[in-house]
């Protein structure tokens, strides 16, 4: 067992492979007194580095229910073994693991953060609405542990209240992880480094302008919208568009994967560690999500990177963007929308300052790491209490 900082309450943060996005909050909740550690699948190495306690539960990814019983053991003995006093779980699956695990370890006070609804929310066929009863069959069931539900925008937690799936238990809103706008910018290269990746993306000096997407490579958060507009405006000026994020495991996603693989006009990196040092090269950033989104931290690192930005009115991504105020905003699905907005933004310096200035600002004052972390220490002293 890791030894407990005296008196200091132990708060530990359980996800995914992205668990370590939450790092910069859990520095800050150890700075306001609380003794962190974290759980998840992967990237131990970046915990190391931050001198944050770091331990792998074994989820695994998609659907796989023997593979999830055995993580929710593993973590259940850790719970045990370490005694923490509050167990925080973030994404989907960990959410409906960490109630019963916490539960089994006893003694232990179970929180989690619903990060949005996903693609099952996308969608109105009939294999999402079977997917969302059995979403919202399972939300029920470990409500009862949970000693209180976060959400990260206020759409989600209608959702949660209208279907019932709180059953009377707390909840609360708190947008988000927090972004550090001064050290995200402190963090970013400087002008010879910016110039040469933009030569190394084909928008040097004279070549076009750089459009960038981050997202997973899924059709709901847009891609193939993003491909469309980028033939749209290629066809009419030099410009250079950039998808970045991993390829999406499910069967489903393969055709979408070769279609990219295939475009000439969209270039995709796959997985980046240097996303910004990629902010800080694009000249618009695009995100046409129309994927049940909790709120999209690249949302905030763009408008904190003073990058514009065009997105859609989807929950979370509407909580960042206030159309023709801190960006713009187009219907989802609607790839024509999209291109019009980006050719707007790239013709019109005038408003491109206008906008990043005003979203540098709503970041900063709504949505930064500073006022994230004080809320949820708030929340983790209540909850102790």
């Amino acid at each position: 067992m890791i030894a407990k900082r005296a008196g200091a309450p132990r708060v530990w943060h359980v996800g995914g492979d992205d668990v370590h996005l939450r790092i910069p909050l859990l520095l800050r909740l150890r700075a306001a007194g609380f003794d962190v550690a974290a759980a998840g699948a992967g990237c131990a190495r970046l915990f190391e580095a931050a001198g944050i306690p770091y331990f792998e539960y074994g989820l695994a990814p998609g659907l796989s229910p023997l593979a999830d019983l055995r993580a929710r053991g593993r973590l259940a003995r850790l719970l045990r073994e370490q005694r923490p006093d509050i167990v925080h779980a973030f994404d989907t699956k960990p959410g409906l693991l960490v109630p019963h695990a916490a539960r089994a370890a006893g003694g232990v006070v179970c929180t989690r953060t619903i990060v949005g609804l996903g693609r099952l929310f996308a969608r109105d066929d009939l294999a999402a609405r079977v997917g969302r009863a059995v979403y919202r069959g399972a939300q029920k069931h470990v409500a009862p542990g949970c000693a209180l539900t976060v959400f990260q925008n206020e759409d989600d937690r209608r959702e949660f209240v209208k279907h019932g799936l709180l059953k009377g238990r707390p909840h609360a809103l708190v947008r988000g992880s927090g972004v550090d706008a001064d050290a995200l910018r402190a963090a970013a290269p400087g002008a010879e480094r910016v110039a040469a990746l933009r030569r190394e993306l084909g928008a040097g000096v004279g070549e076009g302008a750089l459009v960038l997407m981050v997202a997973r490579v899924v059709a709901s958060k847009g891609v193939r919208e993003f491909m469309a507009a980028a033939a749209e405006l290629r066809a009419e000026r030099a410009a250079r568009f950039v998808l970045v994020g991993p390829a999406d495991g499910e069967r489903a996603a393969s055709a979408l994967r070769r279609e990219l693989e295939a475009s000439p006009d969209v270039s995709w990196l796959g997985r980046r560690d240097d996303v910004p040092a990629l902010l800080a090269a694009a000249d618009v950033f695009a995100l046409p999500t129309y994927y049940r989104e909790g709120l999209p931290r690249v949302l905030l690192e763009a408008a904190a990177m003073r990058v514009p930005i065009v997105t859609t009115p989807v929950p979370g991504c509407r909580e960042v963007v206030q159309d023709g105020v801190t960006g713009l905003v187009v219907p989802p699905r609607d790839a024509r929308a999209l291109a019009a907005a980006l050719r707007r933004l790239l013709d019109d310096a005038a408003l491109r300052n206008r906008l990043t200035a005003a979203a540098d600002e709503r970041v900063r004052s709504q949505f930064s790491l500073e006022r994230v972390a004080a809320e949820y220490a708030a929340l983790y002293r209540q909850l102790l209490n």
